[in-house]
């Protein structure tokens, strides 16, 4: 992965986000492999073991990683460590239609 580092606003608040530029596996990279290189990689942009983490992504933006997301997941846990928190929204609109335009965790199923 190649950072690219940039600043957010929000209010008073300024924090660094950094994007990811994808760097595909090479093709004899094993799974254990490039798990290992993606968490070196993810150190070396500036996560931290023990931090939170909030990762928003879709896994074909990243590029082909050998074992796929499995493999992604590891290396963010690898990163962030035992008392580090990964957040990964999931977000799906099946059930938000134009009828049910509203998800609510206790009424939609």
């Amino acid at each position: 992965l190649k950072p690219f580092w940039h600043k957010q606003t929000s209010g008073s608040r300024v924090r660094k986000v950094v994007s990811l530029i994808p760097m595909s596996s090479a093709g004899d990279e094993s799974a254990e492999e490039a798990r290992k290189r993606l968490t070196t990689d993810l150190l070396a942009v500036g996560i931290r073991p023990g931090s939170p983490l909030l990762i928003h992504s879709s896994l074909a933006a990243i590029g082909r990683v050998q074992g796929g997301a499995d493999t992604v997941i590891d290396a963010l846990l690898d990163a962030v460590g035992p008392e580090g928190t990964l957040c990964m929204p999931t977000l799906s609109y099946l059930f938000t239609t134009v009828e049910n335009p509203t998800f609510d965790v206790k009424l939609t199923r």
